[in-house]
């Protein structure tokens, strides 16, 4: 009688551990189905994260290249105006001589 309820219960133990085998197989598909998902997610971050790194290190070559660039730019322009400065100086010196020269030509005519 008592073995009989329990063989019953067991049988129906049984029955309803189908059903979690069942669920647990549905389980195990979703939980690969994630984990292939994850792992796809995942890939396509290090892609990205690769592609970013190149783009970084592209960014830091154009900048260093622009650097040299302003560089060469302010030494240019330094000479520019040193050359400037020398003619212009060499023109005032000239202009100078001139004033001197007339100035003595107007002293010398008026004694």
């Amino acid at each position: 009688g008592g073995r009989s309820g329990g063989d019953d219960g067991h049988g129906g133990g049984g029955g309803r551990d189908s059903a979690p085998s069942s669920s647990a197989s549905a389980r195990d598909d979703a939980v690969s189905a994630l984990d292939r998902r994850l792992s796809r997610g995942i890939a396509a971050q290090e892609a990205r994260a690769a592609h970013l790194e190149l783009l970084v290190s592209d960014m830091c070559a154009q900048v260093g290249a622009v650097s040299r660039t302003l560089s060469q730019m302010s030494e240019v322009q330094r000479m520019f105006q040193e050359r400037s400065q020398r003619t212009l100086l060499a023109n005032l010196e000239q202009a100078q001589a001139r004033m001197r020269d007339q100035v003595a030509k107007a002293v010398g005519g008026a004694a």
